[in-house]
């Protein structure tokens, strides 16, 4: 009998942690993380960068057992750069806050591993007015996601970065954005792209929208 329980007891998540370090220092201990497992709030604290995760083995993010619990996710003020995969496939979270000093979300050097990949619940996102670099595939799959403004402050945004965000109906660009990947918006053709000053350079496909 007592086997059997063990077999339907889910050893992983019943003793997940809730708090730990997530920083990409040395050793990781410029920032935290913690989870309040009763109101599924995930907040990130501290000052400089987050690490950058992936999918496979240690290098997920220590989160991983419980993103099943994370309904909203909050980043203080002091952090200045969302590491790649970090909330990969947080799929219930409805909400993220982002600090005024956030200037990166994810980076340009690899095509996959977005910071938000599979937030399939997000819907709003408003993006700090210091950020610069919305980094590859940074909201890809975020399927709820209805709007987005880009600030002034942006001049780069990677190949991939709204791809798959089918809900998404206004993008708004600031005056800042020099260089953009194939972005791949995802979107219905008859979304609205508002431009406040023309691009300096873009990518050919850039802006390919696919009918839904």
């Amino acid at each position: 009998m007592l086997v059997a329980m063990l077999a339907c007891f889910d050893v992983s998540t019943a003793f997940a942690a809730t708090n730990g370090n997530c920083g990409a220092n040395f050793g990781g201990t410029n920032a935290k993380w913690s989870l309040n497992t009763s109101t599924g709030v995930l907040t990130i604290s501290g000052k400089g960068a987050t690490k950058d995760c992936g999918n496979v083995g240690s290098n997920q993010a220590p989160w991983k057992d419980s993103r099943d619990k994370i309904k909203s996710i909050v980043v203080e003020e002091g952090i200045t750069a969302l590491g790649r995969y970090m909330f990969y496939k947080c799929e219930v979270a409805e909400s993220v806050s982002l600090p005024s000093t956030l200037t990166a979300i994810g980076d340009t050097k690899f095509l996959e591993y977005g910071t938000f990949v599979d937030c399939k619940a997000l819907t709003n996102v408003t993006l700090p007015s210091k950020l610069q670099t919305i980094g590859h595939a940074a909201f890809k799959g975020c399927s709820s996601l209805k709007s987005i403004k880009i600030p002034d402050s942006v001049t780069t945004i990677g190949t991939s970065a709204f791809e798959d965000c089918k809900a998404l109906s206004t993008v708004t660009f600031g005056t800042g954005v020099k260089v953009t990947g194939n972005v791949h918006l995802g979107i219905q053709v008859s979304a609205k792209l508002n431009f406040l000053l023309p691009l300096r350079k873009f990518h050919r496909g850039a802006f390919m929208a696919v009918c839904l």
